[in-house]
């Protein structure tokens, strides 16, 4: 894991493998939970099995590829951010009230563990997780 961190420090992305390959110490995750709990066994949903959970609340855990902001027709900051795990990528959608919330911590490469409720309306293969809906 050591080789693939430094290879995200200095090339911007890794050679060797993906970054969520192997173990990773739950503190260099940043959480983004629409009930402020941490996933209370850590089992993570497989992004590539999100379209299995339409309708239910799974917690993820992804690498960051990309972020957008939008305004809203009411003039309020949302965000849509897509994260892939080793077989899939998916957008994860902070709506005004979570992106006041989170939207400052999901601006730059890391992993991040997002618990939110699927829905079948993203832009990725049908899958995105709504963080929190206000």
């Amino acid at each position: 894991m050591t080789k693939i961190k430094y290879e995200l420090e200095i090339l911007g992305m890794s050679a060797t493998g993906h970054p969520l390959e192997g173990p990773e110490p739950p503190d260099a995750a940043r959480a983004v939970n629409s009930t402020l709990q941490p996933a209370t066994n850590n089992v993570y949903t497989p992004l590539a099995e999100l379209n299995r959970h339409v309708g239910r609340t799974v917690s993820i855990r992804g690498w960051f590829v990309t972020a957008r902001r939008i305004i809203t027709k009411h003039g309020k900051l949302m965000m849509f951010v897509t994260l892939e795990d080793a077989g899939a990528v998916a957008e994860v959608t902070l709506f005004p009230t979570a992106y006041q919330r989170f939207g400052y911590v999901m601006e730059r490469a890391g992993t991040y563990l997002v618990s939110g409720k699927v829905d079948d309306h993203g832009n990725i293969e049908g899958r995105r997780i709504s963080a929190e809906r206000g």
